[in-house]
C-alpha cells in the first residue's frame, strides 16, 4: 500500500466526516513545520570547514596572481569587488551552513582588497594611514547595510572602532579616546534600554541584534590601555571616564529601581548608589571595573547571560588587575583581599536586612 500524502489523508477524513472543512482549510494554509537543526558542534564543523576551504582556495589563487595585484591597484580592487559579490547579489539567501559561511570568507577578503586597493589609489592624498583609516570606515559601514549576515555584522564593528582611534592618534589627539569610549558607551547603554522596540521590527533586528553584542566587546577593548603604563600608551585622566562610566552606572540603576517600583530615595537605591560611588575609588585609574558593572546590569535588565557572562570575566579581570597593581607586600595585599570579602559579606548582610526582598 503506498504511502498517503497530506491531502489525501484529509479527503478521506472528510468523506467519513471526521473533520470539518474549516479544520481542513486550516493545516492546509498553515506553514509547514521547520526541520530539526543540526547539533551546534555540528554547525560549526560545518562553518570551519568552509572558513578552511575558502581560505586554502584563495591561498591556491594568491600564490599565482599576488605579486600582479600588488602592483595592479585597479585590478586589486576589480578582484575585491568581485569576490563580494555572491554576498551582495545573494543578500545573505544562500542555501545551506556550508555556502553560508565561504560566501562570508569570500566577502570579507573582498573587503580587505578593495579597502587596500582604494588606499593605495588615494594614498597621494595624504597621510596613508588616516586615508585607509577613512576609507575602512566608509566601506565597512556600507557593506554592513548591503550586506545582512550578523557574524560580518558582529566583526565589522572591530576595525571600524579601531580606525577611529588610529585617527585620533594620527590626528595628535591621544586623550580623546575618552570622547570615544563615552561615545561607543553610551550607544550600548542606549541601544539595549530601547532593545524592546527595535526588536520588534525585522530588519532593525537583524541589522543591530549582532552590533548590541559587539560594542561592549569593544568598549572593553577601547579600556585596555588603562591597564598599561601612561608611558607606553600616551593616554593620560582615565579619571574621566571612570567618571562618565559612574555617571552611566547611577542612570541605569535609577532605571532599574524605578521599574521595579521603587523611589530614588528609597532604601536600596540610596545603598546601591553608595555601593557605586565606593567603587571608583579603586575604579579611579581603572574604569573597566565600572564598566564591567554597566554591562553586566545590562546583560541582567534584558535577560541576556551571554552579555552579563562576558561582563562578569571583564569585571573580574580588572579587579585582579588592581589587586595585582597595589604597591604593597603580599601579606598586606592577602589582608586587603580578605577585608573586601568582609566587607561585601557586611554589606549583603546589611542589605538583606533593610531590604527584605534583596
Amino acid at each position: 500500500m503506498s504511502q498517503l500524502t497530506l491531502k489525501q489523508l484529509l479527503a478521506q477524513l472528510a468523506d467519513e466526516n471526521l473533520i470539518a472543512a474549516d479544520d481542513i482549510l486550516k493545516i492546509e494554509t498553515a506553514e509547514p513545520t521547520a526541520a530539526p537543526k543540526r547539533p551546534w558542534y555540528i554547525q560549526t564543523l560545518i562553518a570551519f570547514s568552509a572558513w578552511l576551504s575558502a581560505l586554502f582556495l584563495l591561498g591556491f589563487f594568491s600564490i599565482f596572481i599576488a605579486d600582479y595585484i600588488a602592483s595592479e591597484e585597479i585590478v586589486m580592487l576589480i578582484i575585491g569587488i568581485t569576490l563580494m559579490l555572491p554576498g551582495l547579489l545573494m543578500r545573505g539567501r544562500v542555501g545551506g551552513l556550508f555556502a553560508e559561511q565561504m560566501t562570508l570568507v569570500l566577502f570579507i577578503v573582498g573587503e580587505l582588497l578593495t579597502i587596500i586597493s582604494l588606499t593605495l589609489l588615494f594614498e597621494q592624498i595624504g597621510n596613508d594611514i588616516v586615508i585607509g583609516s577613512l576609507i575602512t570606515m566608509a566601506v565597512l559601514s556600507l557593506t554592513c547595510l548591503l550586506y545582512p549576515n550578523a557574524v560580518h555584522r558582529f566583526l565589522i564593528t572591530f576595525p571600524i572602532i579601531g580606525a577611529l582611534s588610529v585617527l585620533l592618534y594620527e590626528w595628535g589627539w591621544v586623550n580623546g579616546v575618552h570622547l570615544l569610549i563615552a561615545a561607543v558607551a553610551g550607544a550600548t547603554v542606549y541601544l539595549w534600554w530601547q532593545r524592546p522596540r527595535w526588536l520588534s521590527n525585522r530588519r532593525t533586528a537583524d541589522l543591530l541584534a549582532p552590533i548590541t553584542y559587539a560594542l561592549p566587546i569593544n568598549l572593553f577593548a577601547l579600556l585596555t590601555p588603562a591597564f598599561f603604563e601612561q608611558e607606553a600608551t600616551d593616554i593620560q585622566w582615565w579619571w574621566i571616564t571612570t567618571l562618565i562610566m559612574l555617571g552611566a552606572l547611577i542612570i541605569l540603576t535609577l532605571r532599574l529601581f524605578r521599574e521595579q517600583g521603587s523611589s530614588a530615595s528609597s532604601t536600596a537605591a540610596i545603598l546601591a548608589l553608595v555601593g557605586l560611588v565606593a567603587l571608583t575609588l579603586p575604579a579611579w585609574q581603572i574604569p573597566g571595573i565600572l564598566a564591567g558593572l554597566l554591562v553586566f546590569l545590562l546583560g541582567y535588565w534584558r535577560g541576556s547571560p551571554v552579555l552579563s557572562g562576558i561582563a562578569t570575566l571583564y569585571f573580574l579581570f580588572s579587579i585582579s588587575y588592581y589587586y595585582y597593581t597595589l604597591d604593597m607586600t603580599l601579606l598586606t595585599k592577602s589582608l586587603v583581599l580578605m577585608g573586601s570579602g568582609l566587607l561585601f559579606l557586611v554589606g549583603s548582610a546589611v542589605a538583606r536586612r533593610l531590604i527584605p526582598d534583596a
